[in-house]
């Protein structure tokens, strides 16, 4: 049985006051407070299974090696459910972990890896950086995200800049790919797409302010809401809550990654409050 304290927070902070936790499972990122906040920017199911061998339904889970459905490996891969290793740390605003390949991994990808994720915290800005490195003699292939739960007031009282022109799949339509025309994105029903080479920024607006996610080295976009129908059949999430937070998600989705024997591969989210 797992230990418990893979599940024990890890607080990072910065001298003006902004903070955030990363769970050891799956070095996943579930708060992010910046100077000035008085909540989590990042949306946490209330009930959300801490138990190995589950996904946590919020924050900011780690894909890895396999987005979704889009290949055989169990759906989003295995990393989310790793318990990862805490590097030393210097400083109390940055915080690395690392997920070294197994028997266990080996058996859904047969591959040698080192893979880091690391958090790096400023007053109004989170930057969370995943890198791979190919320890097998080979190259190998895979698609990688971080699948972002923004904590939202509204999802009707708000909109997404940033995508107008951008051609997407929509996985809500069997994948048919089809182009963002409205600008800005105004959700209020399930939505499911990879916007595809997206690497500009997209901003997230309402009348609280503006969050701006950037990213460098993921290539495509997912924007994930389950809509009221959906939600209610997820066992993890109140039925209520599709209202109140935006998956907006860095990821390497349509083209996979291809990385040489030896070589690392880095990629980066940052999500920056105003």
């Amino acid at each position: 049985m797992a230990s418990p304290r893979i599940f024990e927070v890890v607080t990072l902070a910065t001298p003006a006051g902004a903070r955030a936790e990363v769970c050891p499972y799956g070095a996943q990122v579930l708060h992010w407070q910046p100077v000035g906040a008085q909540r989590n920017y990042l949306y946490v199911s209330r009930q959300a299974v801490r138990r190995p061998g589950v996904g946590i339904r919020g924050g900011m889970p780690v894909i890895f090696p396999q987005f979704g459905l889009f290949g055989d490996l169990p759906k989003h891969g295995f990393a989310r459910l790793q318990a990862w290793t805490l590097k030393p740390r210097e400083h109390a605003h940055e915080v690395q972990f690392e997920l070294f390949s197994s028997p266990a991994t080996r058996t859904i990808w047969p591959h040698d890896f080192h893979a880091t994720l690391g958090v790096h915290l400023q007053s109004k800005s989170l930057t969370v950086t995943l890198a791979v490195t190919n320890r097998s003699p080979g190259e190998c292939r895979y698609t990688a995200g971080l699948h972002t739960y923004l904590a939202i007031e509204n999802l009707a009282g708000g909109a997404l800049e940033g995508l107008a022109g951008v051609d997407y799949l929509d996985a809500t339509a069997g994948l048919a790919r089809a182009r963002q025309d409205a600008n800005p994105l105004r959700i209020s029903t399930e939505i499911d797409r990879v916007y595809l080479a997206a690497t500009q920024p997209v901003i997230w607006r309402d009348h609280a302010g503006t969050l701006t996610i950037s990213q460098q080295g993921f290539k495509d976009v997912v924007v994930w809401n389950p809509g009221p129908a959906l939600a209610r059949t997820l066992p993890d999430m109140a039925a209520e809550d599709y209202a109140h937070f935006l998956c907006v998600e860095a990821a390497s989705i349509h083209e996979p990654v291809v990385l040489a024997a030896g070589a690392t591969w880095q990629a980066s989210q940052t999500l920056s409050a105003a």
